[in-house]
């Protein structure tokens, strides 16, 4: 698998993009509002994507409703 979208539904959620926990992620899971990680792959399941959240050794599964990217630094 290449560096592409990993899902069709949000095309800016890619192997190695920066992401943050959305509105709804933080409301659906209050303990994750406010983390960011990196997302390292797809998940078995169509709408989630694994994701490794700061400061933790094992990634996440997320719904990737849950997640939006982090705007780069200019």
């Amino acid at each position: 698998m290449g560096e592409g979208p990993l899902n069709r539904r949000n095309a800016a959620l890619s192997i190695g993009t920066r992401v943050k926990m959305s509105e709804l992620g933080a409301a659906r899971c209050p303990g994750l509002a406010g983390r960011t990680g990196t997302i390292v792959g797809p998940t078995r399941y169509y709408s989630s994507l694994t994701v490794q959240l700061d400061g933790n050794k094992t990634p996440t599964s997320l719904h990737q409703d849950y997640l939006e990217p982090i705007e780069p630094d200019r």
